[in-house]
């Protein structure tokens, strides 16, 4: 499921676009007034025909307006068909009163998502419009607008556009270009072409706006205010997070001083600056400014209200990123429930919710709760917004991937057939989700050991992937390691070697790129990641090592060079977290000393680090950027190496090479390594091996394999008891007896953990030692 915000609405003046997000997170771009539908009427022109069916009138939509605010859509609605039916039977289906009751109604159908209903409602409106005030009236343009936004969040962006076009347009003509609601139709546009993944336009629109808002209204108008949260939403969806920070902090600012701490849009702020941390992977930001906005939402707004209902959602989206599902699951749960109370379960935030839960059970593995979940949103997304939309080709793709999961295999293909052409033809062949799909349906035919159709469809989503996302993206990382698996299990070795080493850098690359300017949770979570990919490779290189390696001429499967490859891993995982933490102290000395030029240069390579961090673990699709600010980074480390010769010793990447040269003729190095022997055939994993690399500046990189963890985490067991005495049962035994288990398992330790390596070490005087996991509770001097 991919990741968006909290819904806001994005117009100034009267006019509201509500903007409902599909998917986890989601964004608020606020209005600026709590608008209505509601047309001014000039009661000169209009003779009455009844003051107190006027006064009647009046009562009744003031009614529905205040109810309609305060997130009551049931009783909002009654109180609408009652203003209409009033409407109509006093005043006539053409009066300027009737008008304005099917416009309220058509809104709160919008606001339900009944769009069809809702459609109908504005449709009438226009036609209406146009008889009464005519084509070029400003109330006409105010109908077409409305329209414009329902057609918006049904996803029909050519209907949308033809109509913000025209209101534009004639906006432009009677108000001029400079006025509020010419203002208003320019944002409209924008949002449009920003929806349409059209930037440059989005862009050069939502510039003019907040250029012409800030210097004719001030920076201190509420005008001001929403154009440049707008704006700094636009520059987050282009994953420039250092140019959207600032308008976001200055927004929330501004509104916390004009608009005091509790109102509607200062909550919007803190909710849209936490979904920017968020995206960043910076949860230690994120999360206190979503929960202490969600708790002043509950003493403002209510339990019940869109708003906080959305960031209900949204913290429940974080805890799900940070693992903790035992927090994630049950607010998902309250958030659904309350939404269906609420807003109905038709509506896109309740569905995107119940979306969000359902990767939750997934990733859980509880199939049988998801099944029905992704089911019912399918149905729900078929039903309002039709087979084609891109949200609805999503929960198609989502459920292909359940039945996956299942072993429900032919169920999955079908689906999987059937959705990918219209994904092509909807959203392009090199759109993300397009060429999502086109990957799981690879891996499917993997699993039904089809291979003569898995491979040309895995190298053509990896040429998507890296043309579209850029080569150290996550997806096309994982679309290199499919490639390597695919090679491996058909013992396909030289093609899988290659696929396995490029995955490998490129997954460093990454990995560097997003943990120097994340969190540490954020860290932790990647690294996580990476485990079953890292056993892959590890199962690789070791059955290469002990089955493959010199059975052919070919210099690429000798075992020095292949232990060499497969000790990349484990040299560039451990000393990754150093080398950042290494560079970052450094830097922020270096931005402490009085020269002007290097504090300047280590800004600018923290902020461009930072900038990249950002990029890539946004899950942007923005290759050219990320491409830029790399080439930006390499330059200001070129320069600062010169000034500061010790800043490349320290930044540079620890090779096997690096490590060898480094020891003495009487030195060696063992780094032992845990890890989970995979299946080839199934992907499965079997039982949890020991393997050690020693390095000798001799005889080069040993390759050892030491055999199943097991009965040496019991003996290590035993060897600890035997040291400490921790349980009743020790304490029957003598000191004596105590100290024969010590020697006997002593005795076994070192016939399994270091006999085998007796003959790579050669008589060495000086022995370093990198333990993993339970070896870091041995002394192993004492072997």
């Amino acid at each position: 499921m991919k990741k968006r915000h909290l819904l806001t609405t994005l117009l100034f003046s009267t006019n509201i676009l509500g903007l409902t997000a599909c998917s986890s997170t989601q964004k608020t771009y606020s209005p600026l007034v709590a608008g209505t539908t509601k047309i001014e009427i000039n009661k000169n022109q209009i003779t009455p025909v009844n003051e107190i069916a006027i006064t009647d009138w009046d009562k009744s939509s003031v009614q529905y307006i205040n109810t309609y605010k305060e997130g009551d859509y049931a009783s909002a609605e009654n109180m609408a068909k009652q203003a209409l039916i009033l409407a109509e039977k006093e005043f006539g289906h053409k009066s300027i009163y009737t008008l304005t009751s099917i416009r309220d109604l058509a809104r709160l159908y919008k606001a339900q998502a009944h769009f069809k209903k809702s459609e109908l409602l504005y449709e009438e409106a226009l036609a209406l419009m146009k008889s009464i005030f005519g084509n070029h009236s400003l109330e006409t343009a105010k109908s077409m607008n409305s329209l414009a936004m329902l057609y918006y969040n049904q996803g029909d962006f050519d209907k949308a556009k033809l109509l913000f076009i025209k209101t534009l347009a004639l906006r432009e003509e009677v108000l001029g270009k400079k006025h509020q609601d010419t203002l208003a139709s320019m944002n409209n546009l924008a949002v449009l072409y920003q929806a349409q993944n059209k930037f440059d336009k989005a862009k050069v629109l939502f510039l003019k706006s907040f250029s012409l808002t800030k210097k004719i209204l001030g920076k201190s108008h509420p005008d001001t205010q929403l154009s440049m949260n707008n704006l700094a939403i636009l520059y987050q969806d282009r994953g420039l997070f250092n140019k959207a920070e600032p308008l976001l902090l200055e927004t929330l600012a501004l509104r916390k001083v004009l608009l005091g701490k509790k109102h509607n849009d200062t909550l919007i702020s803190m909710n849209n600056l936490a979904t920017l941390y968020q995206e960043q992977g910076d949860y230690d930001k994120a999360e206190p400014l979503l929960v202490e906005a969600l708790s002043l939402m509950k003493e403002v707004l209510g339990d019940r209200h869109i708003i906080t209902l959305t960031n209900m959602n949204n913290l429940a989206v974080l805890y799900k990123a940070q693992g903790r599902l035992d927090k994630a699951e049950p607010l998902f749960v309250e958030t659904i429930s309350l939404m269906k109370e609420v807003l109905g379960k038709h509506h896109p935030n309740t569905i995107s919710s119940i979306d969000n839960l359902t990767q939750l059970y997934q990733d859980r593995g509880l199939f049988n709760k998801a099944e029905p979940l992704l089911l019912e949103t399918l149905a729900l997304r078929k039903s309002i917004l039709g087979k084609r939309h891109i949200n609805t080709l999503i929960s198609m793709s989502n459920l292909a991937t359940l039945y996956q999961a299942q072993g429900r295999l032919d169920k999955a293909e079908s689906l999987l057939v059937k959705t990918i052409p219209l994904m092509k033809e909807v959203l392009g062949k090199q759109h993300p989700n397009t060429i999502t799909s086109m990957t799981n349906l690879a891996t499917l035919y993997l699993v039904q050991d089809k291979k003569d159709k898995v491979e040309p469809l895995l190298v053509k989503t990896l040429v998507l992937s890296t043309a579209t996302l850029g080569k150290q993206h996550p997806d096309t990382i994982i679309r290199l390691f499919n490639l390597a698996f695919f090679n491996q299990k058909y013992q396909q070795w030289k093609p899988a070697k290659v696929y396995y080493d490029k995955y490998l850098f490129d997954s460093n690359q990454f990995l560097q790129q997003v943990l120097w300017g994340a969190g540490e949770k954020t860290r932790i979570s990647y690294l996580q990641q990476q485990t079953y990919r890292e056993n892959n490779y590890l199962s690789f290189y070791s059955y290469l090592i002990s089955n493959v390696a010199n059975k052919s001429k070919e210099s690429w499967n000798k075992p020095s060079a292949l232990a060499r490859q497969a000790w990349k891993l484990s040299v560039s995982r451990k000393g990754l977290l150093l080398r950042i933490a290494s560079e970052a102290s450094l830097l922020s000395k270096l931005h402490q000393s009085k020269d002007p030029q290097l504090i300047t240069l280590s800004q600018h390579i923290k902020d461009t680090r930072s900038q990249i961090a950002s990029l890539t673990f946004s899950n942007k699709p923005n290759a050219k950027l990320l491409a830029e600010l790399t080439d930006q980074l390499n330059t200001l480390q070129r320069k600062l190496s010169n000034k500061v010769s010790y800043f490349r010793d320290k930044s540079k990447r620890i090779q096997p090479k690096h490590i060898l040269s480094a020891l003495s003729k009487q030195q060696a190095l063992v780094d032992f390594l845990i890890y989970k022997e995979v299946d080839f055939k199934t992907g499965h994993y079997k039982t949890e091996q020991i393997i050690a690399f020693v390095a000798n500046p001799g005889t080069g990189v040993h390759f050892i394999q030491l055999g199943d963890l097991l009965p040496i985490t019991h003996l290590i067991k035993t060897y600890r008891q035997a040291i400490e005495p921790n349980d009743n049962n020790d304490l029957w035994f003598s000191s004596k007896e105590r100290q024969q288990r010590l020697i006997q398992t002593s005795q076994a330790l070192y016939k399994k953990l270091w006999q085998p390596l007796s003959h790579a070490l050669d008589d060495k005087k000086q022995v370093f030692i990198i333990p993993d996991g339970i070896l870091h509770l041995l002394p192993f001097k004492a072997l």
